[in-house]
């Protein structure tokens, strides 16, 4: 790793070194081992962090808006209330690092680690978290409003009460995660992994869930309202009543386990495969 020249001649190597508070706008750091080090507050603005170690680093409200930092290792790090906003943090390793009210606006953040990191109330509209690795990570009431999740991994994490508008979380893998009372309007989850999710609560509104698998989710209080389900499987999937269920689209691939004959019921033809189940809304007669 490359030796950083703080201006401390008894001390060339910045880990573990207090800069809090410093101006250090555009700054290379790239490779460094700043690894403990005290940024607290610091201005990291256009900064070069590629590839340098930041182990347990206290980044609280530090500004690293625009910063490079690609590859970097940030686990367990300290980044409460940092600005992030448009950095890049590309193939970068935040396992277990606290992110929380952290600003990350159209945050570049592909293929990067999050395991059981603390994300809640985190801004991260417009980031782009394709195959970002979110396993076990909390992101209660955060805000992912037109984020990119293609192929990311949420296993097991938390996005309770969650702002998921517009977001795109096509073929994304959140087995056993928890949306409960979230926000899912327009988003689209295409080929998702829900097996064993629980989404109670939450609201469904134009998103579209086509060939999803919704295996042993719970959507027993869930708001669906213009969801596609087509080709989707909600195998032992607790559903809520099925005259609550608004304009739902579905086709002959849909797995309703069981329920299929009272939806056809409720459902009006749309196409040869294609079906909508309560055009008229909830609580919606049968219809012929």
């Amino acid at each position: 790793m490359r030796v950083v020249d703080t201006g401390d001649p008894t001390k060339r190597d910045p880990s573990g070194t207090d800069l809090s508070g410093h101006d250090l706008r555009g700054e290379d750091f790239g490779g460094a081992n700043l690894d403990g080090a005290r940024l607290a507050g610091a201005n990291l603005e256009y900064a070069t962090l590629d590839d340098a170690s930041l182990i347990g680093a206290d980044l609280t409200g530090a500004v690293l808006a625009d910063a490079d930092m690609r590859n970097a290792d940030l686990r367990h790090a300290k980044l409460h209330r940092a600005d992030l906003e448009l950095a890049t943090l590309n193939g970068s390793n935040l396992n277990d690092a606290d992110l929380s009210h952290a600003k990350l606006l159209r945050t570049s953040a592909t293929g990067t680690r999050f395991r059981g990191s603390n994300l809640n109330y985190a801004d991260l509209r417009g980031a782009d978290l394709t195959e970002a690795i979110l396993s076990g990570a909390s992101l209660v009431e955060a805000d992912l409003e037109h984020t990119i999740m293609t192929d990311a991994v949420l296993d097991g994490a938390d996005l309770s009460g969650a702002n998921i508008y517009g977001t795109v979380m096509v073929s994304a893998r959140s087995t056993g995660a928890t949306l409960n009372a979230a926000r899912l309007d327009e988003a689209s989850l295409r080929g998702a992994d829900l097996t064993g999710a629980s989404l109670r609560d939450a609201r469904l509104y134009l998103v579209d869930l086509t060939d999803a698998d919704l295996t042993d989710a719970d959507l027993a209080t869930t708001e669906l309202d213009r969801v596609v389900l087509s080709g989707a499987r909600l195998i032992r999937t607790a559903l809520p009543p099925i005259s609550s269920m608004a304009r739902v689209s579905w086709t002959d691939g849909t797995d309703w386990n069981g329920c299929r004959d009272e939806i056809f019921r409720r459902s009006i033809r749309l196409g040869e495969h294609e079906f909508l189940l309560n055009p008229d809304g909830r609580d919606g007669q049968p219809n012929a």
